[in-house]
């Protein structure tokens, strides 16, 4: 089967991503839902330092207001962009934030935390406040089909071999409509160098034929 090189706008970005988030996990509960989103305020804060900060342990209802107001209360920490998710029983936070130049630096951030959420793995360090840039164009992959051990593996495989740069990546395994087996589903965007579209577009055309699924490379606003 032939891979599907398009042209599309970043809107087909937005509503891929909203169809993977769709389908909850059957034993989904309000807190599940709370947690599928993701937030980038664009507010840019006092000058200071920018650190990241991560949390991982057994979901409960109110985790994040608990995190965020310490972070804010005890820290005078301003949350800039944040992911948050669902994975099994556990819930994954990861927060990217702007804490004055004389806060407490990222060892000391952790041990505080550490201490105010036991059972939760948290980590915490300092970064830059800005993404480099990176050249080359944005483009989306999406891929759908019989879940199978290795994708994830073989599709980052034909990513770094093209020298294509991760910006974002969700995937999820659900129950493939009127098909009768689980359905893996992944969506990522992806920066290039212009003259190793072609490459990506050969290298994820092998894994679509090697595990059977629907793979599309797509142009993120303009032609290409």
């Amino acid at each position: 089967m032939a891979l599907s090189l398009t042209r599309a706008a970043a809107a087909r970005w937005a509503a891929t991503t909203t169809r993977l988030a769709r389908t909850p996990p059957p034993a989904a509960t309000a807190a599940a839902a709370r947690c599928a989103f993701s937030t980038d305020d664009g507010f840019s804060g006092p000058s200071g330092r920018t650190m990241v900060v991560s949390l991982t342990g057994p979901d409960r209802v109110g985790v994040v207001a608990d995190f965020s107001s310490l972070l804010s209360s005890t820290f005078g920490a301003n949350v800039e962009a944040s992911r948050m998710a669902q994975l099994g029983g556990d819930f994954a936070l990861i927060l990217q934030l702007r804490v004055d130049a004389d806060a407490a630096d990222p060892t000391k951030l952790q041990a505080s935390l550490s201490e105010t959420f036991p059972g939760f793995a948290i980590t915490a360090r300092e970064t830059a406040a800005e993404v480099p840039t990176a050249s080359g164009s944005q483009y989306t992959v999406e891929l759908e089909g019989p879940d199978s051990k290795g994708i994830v593996a073989a599709v980052t495989e034909a990513l770094v071999r093209s020298g294509a740069n991760v910006g974002e990546m969700k995937t999820e395994v659900g129950p493939a409509p009127f098909a009768g087996y689980e359905e893996f589903r992944l969506a990522a965007r992806v920066q290039v160098a212009d003259d190793r579209v072609s490459g990506l577009g050969a290298a994820l055309e092998k894994v679509q034929e090697r595990f059977g699924v629907v793979v599309a490379l797509e142009a993120i606003g303009g032609d290409k």
